[in-house]
């Protein structure tokens, strides 16, 4: 049965409805136009040092305010440079967090101690402990993995699915890398330390240097054009990055990339692939500590972990956080185990090394 509305008994709620909308949309008097909120004193106020400048994290941003009162002064830069800056300051440093891009400028730190122990046990409730240092002075907030974008028309996949296949003469002028100083590649070599030996990274750092295309490019973005534009076959990227440029919006990009394969490669003493983490960490002369913890409790919250590692297509280490569609479609992998104090303790050796091989 069909009900008709009587015009009558719904004309005073209409007009009444009107009113309000005319009121809403009568423009604001130019004091009212030009009243900014008003300014939060430096004791509600959480620096943070990050590498990360995306809406997404704005938006994370603000929910932390919303639930904390505490503003949120996000001072960004590039991973190395946050480091550095951290360093310089001292004890004058205002930030009371850092996230940074990359286990070793986190190791680093530590090491330097510019960190301080953050009381992560409550956070690795949730963040399991392997994703963290054991002495609790940085934890975890995403994981993403070196591994190889190929051309699909050239490359058998089954004839790369080791980081060792890199060094096969067989692949002589065919491989694409960034430069040796490039971060993923210095950590990637002192896992490998750590995991295989001196003489086996040796023997792999030769073997890739002589089987490179052409030098060392800049970025990942370069070396996936470089496969593109046929100038070699197999190029050693951060996953997380041929994902993001692929999917970046760019017309060209797409294109580049519809011929190019993505894999995660094993380790040459097992079926596991060395990865790296998004970290954080606590200054050591952070004046808010305790509120860094708290913002910390926030980010490893299972929706709050979603959206901060689909940003950059990572894995969220929140065990119940779902990875973004496209890395389910790619699959997951087996971490190589590899302690990360033996990590830091490598990186040095792992830049002579790099530096020998004449790895540019």
């Amino acid at each position: 049965m069909f009900v008709t509305l009587q015009p009558e008994k719904f004309r005073w709620p209409i007009l009444a409805l009107f009113f309000f909308v005319l009121i809403g949309c009568t423009p604001r008097s130019k004091e009212e136009t030009n009243a900014v909120d008003p300014p939060v004193s430096p004791e509600r106020t959480l620096t943070v040092y990050t590498f990360r400048n995306y809406p997404n994290d704005q938006h994370l941003f603000r929910l932390f305010e919303q639930r904390s009162g505490f503003k949120v002064n996000a001072i960004t830069g590039t991973g190395e440079e946050l480091s550095q800056k951290l360093l310089t300051e001292g004890n004058s440093c205002p930030a009371s967090l850092v996230i940074l891009p990359e286990l070793s400028l986190i190791l680093q730190l530590k090491q330097k101690g510019a960190l301080q122990q953050g009381k992560f046990g409550k956070l690795n409730l949730t963040i399991p402990s392997r994703y963290s240092d054991p002495e609790e002075f940085w934890i975890g907030m995403s994981k993403w993995t070196p591994a190889f974008a190929y051309s699909i028309a050239k490359v058998n996949q089954q004839l790369i699915g080791r980081y060792a296949d890199l060094a096969n003469p067989k692949w002589k002028d065919k491989v694409l890398t960034t430069k040796g100083a490039n971060l993923m590649n210095q950590t990637l070599v002192a896992s490998m330390l750590a995991a295989e030996g001196p003489e086996a990274t040796k023997n792999w750092l030769a073997g890739l240097v002589a089987n490179l295309a052409e030098p060392p490019l800049d970025n990942d973005a370069a070396v996936i054009q470089a496969i593109a534009q046929g100038k070699g076959d197999i190029g050693l990227i951060n996953a997380s990055n041929f994902i993001q440029y692929q999917r970046s919006g760019s017309a060209e990009a797409f294109k580049q990339t519809e011929g190019i394969g993505l894999l995660y490669p094993v380790s040459s003493s097992g079926s596991s692939t060395y990865f790296n983490l998004t970290v954080a960490g606590i200054p050591a002369h952070a004046p808010k500590p305790d509120i860094a913890l708290k913002f910390l409790e926030f980010m490893i919250d299972q929706e709050v972990q979603k959206l901060f590692a689909e940003t950059l297509y990572e894995f969220p280490l929140n065990p119940y956080s779902v990875p973004h569609d496209f890395l389910i479609e790619l699959g997951g992998f087996k971490e190589k185990e590899v302690k990360f104090d033996l990590i830091g303790q490598n990186l040095g050796q792992a830049k002579e090394l790099l530096q020998a091989s004449s790895w540019e």
